[in-house]
C-alpha cells in the first residue's frame, strides 16, 4: 500500500508520456498478394509510467477506471490502440509459425453489459445517486428481480424490463436521467438550506399524485403495460374461456370468472421436482424433494409436506454433495451460506446439531479421492489464472493442475502455403504534434 501511494505522489509530479500514433501498411507476398494495415502506437518518451513501474505497467495503469473484477467497463472510444514495435519504412517481415497466418471474421458488437462498477461510472456521469447510495441501489435491483448476475454482468430480467417499458410510457417526466439528476441536485440544495423542501416536494407531488390515481383507477393497465391476450384453453374447473397474462417469471392462463373461479395454469410448468432417494424428513417422515432455488442454479432439498398457505411441514436443508464429513464422520459436507458480505463456506451437517461439529472449508470440494493419502475428496484451488487440485489433509501436500476444456494443438495437415514476403510502410504522426509526416 505504501509502495502504491509513493509511486501515485510521484507520477502526478512527472511528465506526460509521448506516443507516436503509428499506421502500417503491410504487402503481404504469397500464392496472392494482398494489402494488411495496423494502427497501433509506439512509446517514444515513458514519463510519469516510470513511476509506475515503467512501459510494461502502462496498459494497466491507463484501465484502472475499468472494475478489476475480471469484466471490463463499457468502452466509449471503441478497441483500444495497441503497442507495436519500432518499425522501418521497407522492412521485411516474416511469418512467425506458430500461430502462422490466423483469419477471422469479425462482426459489429453490441456495447458490453454493465457490471457493479461501470454501472456505478454510469450514474456518477448522469450526476445520479451519491456514493453513499450507490451500493442501495445496485443491491435494490438484485434482490427485486428487475437484473441478474450472469458471468458478473447484470442482466436484466423479464420483470424488469416490463416494469422499465410501463413506467416509461406511463411517466415519462420522472423516469427520466435529467429528472433524477435534477431532484439530486435539488435535495442538495434543501440540505444547504438553499431551497424550501416543501415548494420542491410541492411541485413534483401534485401531477405525479394525479398519474398515480388515473393509474389506479383503471381497470385495464395503461400504455405499455403487458394486457390480457385471449386463448382457445377451457378452464377445467368451471368451463369458462381463459385468458393468457403476463407473469414476472412466465406467462399464465387465467380464468375469465375470476373472483368466482380463482384457477389459473402455467404456460409452460415446470417439471414436478425430484425425490431425494437417500432420507426421510427427520420432522415428519416425509419425502424430501430437490428444489432449485429463484433466480439460481442452487439446489436445496425441501420437506414435500410444504406448501404455500399453511404448510404441513416447512423444513428446508442444503444439497448434500455426497462426501462425509472427515471430522465426525457422522454428517455430510454441504455448502452453507454465510452472514452478509461474507464468502459462503462448507461445512459439517452437524453444525447446528447437538454435535456441534466445525469443520469448514473455504474452498470448493471435489468428490475426488487422493491418489495420496487415500482422503475421499480434494479441494478446488488457486483460482483462475492457475486452477489446482490439493488435498487438505494435514501432512499429505498433494497437488495437481485441474486441466480445462481448452488447449490442444491442430493436426497440422493440409498443404503448406509459401510464406508470405513484407514490404512495409509507414505513416507515423506523434500524438503532441500539430503536424502528420507520412512516409
Amino acid at each position: 500500500m505504501y509502495r502504491l501511494i509513493w509511486e501515485r505522489f510521484v507520477a502526478c509530479q512527472m511528465a506526460e508520456a509521448l506516443y507516436d500514433g503509428t499506421t502500417v501498411t503491410i504487402e503481404a507476398q504469397g500464392a496472392k498478394k494482398h494489402l494488411l494495415r495496423v494502427s497501433g502506437q509506439v512509446l517514444k518518451f515513458a514519463g510519469w509510467l516510470e513511476a509506475q513501474g515503467a512501459s510494461e505497467r502502462a496498459e494497466e495503469v491507463a484501465g484502472e477506471e475499468s472494475v478489476r473484477d475480471g469484466a471490463a467497463a463499457p468502452s466509449e472510444g471503441g478497441d483500444e490502440e495497441k503497442t507495436l514495435p519500432m518499425l522501418a519504412e521497407g522492412e521485411g517481415l516474416s511469418v512467425i509459425d506458430p500461430p502462422g497466418v490466423l483469419t477471422e471474421q469479425k462482426f459489429t458488437q453490441p456495447p458490453a453489459r454493465y457490471n457493479e462498477g461501470s454501472l456505478v461510472k454510469a450514474l456518477e456521469d448522469l450526476g445520479i445517486g451519491r456514493p453513499s447510495t450507490y451500493a442501495e441501489i445496485v443491491s435494490k435491483v438484485l434482490s427485486r428481480d428487475y437484473v441478474q448476475k450472469q458471468d458478473k454482468q447484470l442482466v436484466p430480467t423479464k420483470l424488469g424490463t416490463t416494469k422499465t417499458h410501463g413506467l416509461r410510457a406511463r411517466f415519462p417526466t420522472v423516469v427520466d436521467y435529467e429528472f433524477t439528476a435534477k431532484i439530486e441536485k435539488d435535495l442538495d440544495a434543501v440540505e444547504s438550506g438553499e431551497a424550501d423542501w416543501v415548494k420542491l416536494v410541492d411541485a413534483i407531488y401534485k401531477p405525479f399524485k394525479e398519474i398515480v390515481v388515473a393509474e389506479m383507477s383503471a381497470k385495464e393497465p395503461g400504455e405499455g403495460w403487458p394486457r390480457a391476450e385471449p386463448s382457445d384453453r377451457i378452464c377445467d374447473k368451471c368451463g369458462s374461456p381463459m385468458v393468457k397474462r403476463w407473469g414476472p417469471n412466465s406467462n399464465f392462463f387465467a380464468c375469465t370468472a375470476y373472483p368466482k373461479c380463482k384457477n389459473i395454469v402455467d404456460e409452460n410448468p415446470a417439471p414436478p421436482p425430484e425425490v431425494y432417494a437417500d432420507r426421510k424428513c427427520p420432522k415428519c417422515g416425509r419425502d424430501l424433494l430437490v428444489k432449485t432455488r429463484r433466480g439460481t442454479d442452487e439446489k436445496f432439498l425441501s420437506c414435500s409436506g410444504w406448501r404455500k398457505k399453511e404448510p404441513l411441514c416447512d423444513y428446508t436443508a442444503p444439497m448434500p454433495i455426497g462426501i462425509r464429513c472427515p471430522k465426525c464422520h457422522d454428517g455430510e459436507v454441504i455448502k452453507v451460506g454465510a452472514a452478509k458480505g461474507r464468502r459462503p463456506f462448507w461445512g459439517c451437517s452437524n453444525y447446528a446439531t447437538d454435535l456441534k461439529c466445525d469443520f469448514r472449508l473455504f474452498q470448493p470440494p471435489v468428490k475426488e479421492a487422493c491418489p495420496q493419502c487415500n482422503a475421499a475428496f480434494l479441494v478446488q484451488a488457486g483460482g483462475k489464472t492457475r486452477p489446482v487440485l490439493k488435498c487438505v489433509t494435514e501432512g499429505c501436500g498433494f497437488e495437481r493442475a485441474l486441466v480445462g476444456a481448452d488447449g490442444g494443438d491442430g493436426d497440422g495437415e493440409g498443404e503448406e502455403a509459401p510464406a508470405p514476403k513484407f514490404r512495409v510502410g509507414a505513416k507515423k504522426a506523434s500524438k503532441k504534434g500539430a503536424s502528420e509526416a507520412s512516409a
